[in-house]
């Protein structure tokens, strides 16, 4: 039997003062093209969720941020590349400019808004998730 690749990833849920949250399109030369995400990525070897996520904001959109609590259970999907594990953090942005390096743009929607664009599939619980509860607009 084939061992599954296990691909951890971590990704924000930024929001900012009017309760939209952001989000980027993935390139179209990149795995899942022009689908909509939350910014993020990969968890190197030894590092924290939290450590991966800080990096990957800084890397992907050149902000500074403040990595808050998560935002509900893990989710874990299969795809035919392998087994994605996604840990979503709410996230406190501490710089204004958006340096765009992996994303093709971005927009800030509102929760309601996220169910008209297309996403991963293993996005979709977090989605409705986010539909269907209150965000925190107060710091953490």
């Amino acid at each position: 039997m084939a061992k599954i690749k296990i691909i951890n990833v971590v990704a924000g849920i930024i929001i900012n003062q009017e309760g939209e949250i952001l989000t980027t399109k993935r390139k179209p030369n990149r795995v899942w093209g022009n689908y909509w995400e939350f910014p993020g990525g990969k968890i190197k070897r030894g590092e924290t969720a939290k450590a991966a996520l800080t990096r990957e904001l800084d890397e992907e959109l050149g902000i500074k941020t403040k990595i808050g609590p998560l935002v509900m259970s893990p989710i874990n999907y299969d795809y035919s590349y392998g087994q994605v594990k996604l840990q979503f953090y709410y996230v406190k942005m501490l710089s204004a400019d958006i340096k765009l390096t992996a994303a093709s743009q971005f927009k800030w929607l509102v929760p309601a808004e996220l169910v008209e664009f297309d996403w991963p599939p293993a996005n979709q619980p977090l989605i409705e998730y986010l539909v269907n509860h209150s965000l925190p607009l107060k710091n953490f």
